[in-house]
């Protein structure tokens, strides 16, 4: 079986710290930047109607002005305020995102990062689901091993013979 880099917990982790080193530059830098991201992982509050459209794979942000100067990253999310609408029928939302969701960078209309570590929710959630089973079985093995020692240990509490 080749190997697959992209698909690689290493890569993966990789990528994520330097899609976060590459943001905080910018941002430290006050360099405005757009971004794309992949609408499923798009978290708004309050959600409002109609902005994250599900028949879209892909949403671009500008990272300029009120949502540039609200952005933070947090435990590998990136959080920030935005605008949506027109006029008088602008509405706020806090717009939220784990940074493996950010597909491309760009500085106006130049690419400065692409993220081809692609099925990463599905490797991470296969990952700590066998890291969860390992630690289950080792635990559940040391329980029945301390089990078994107990009992031969004493053996003359319990009134039986082996």
């Amino acid at each position: 079986m080749a190997f697959n880099v992209t698909e690689n917990i290493d890569f993966i982790n990789s990528t994520e710290e330097h899609i976060e080193k590459i943001i905080n530059i910018l941002l430290k830098n006050n360099v405005y930047f757009s971004i794309i991201v992949k609408s499923s992982g798009v978290k708004m509050s309050p959600e409002i109607t109609g902005v994250i459209n599900n028949q879209s794979v892909y949403m671009r942000f500008d990272m300029i002005g009120y949502s540039f100067e609200t952005s933070v990253i947090s435990n590998n999310i990136l959080i920030f305020r935005a605008g949506f609408g027109s006029g008088k029928d602008i509405r706020e939302s806090e717009v939220s995102m784990d940074l493996l969701n950010i597909i491309q960078i760009f500085i106006d209309k130049n690419p400065i990062l692409i993220n081809f570590a692609d099925n990463y929710i599905n490797i991470r959630k296969i990952i700590e689901t066998e890291n969860a089973l390992n630690e289950q079985n080792i635990e559940n093995n040391h329980k029945i091993d301390r089990a078994k020692l107990f009992k031969s240990k004493n053996r003359d509490l319990f009134g039986k013979k082996d």
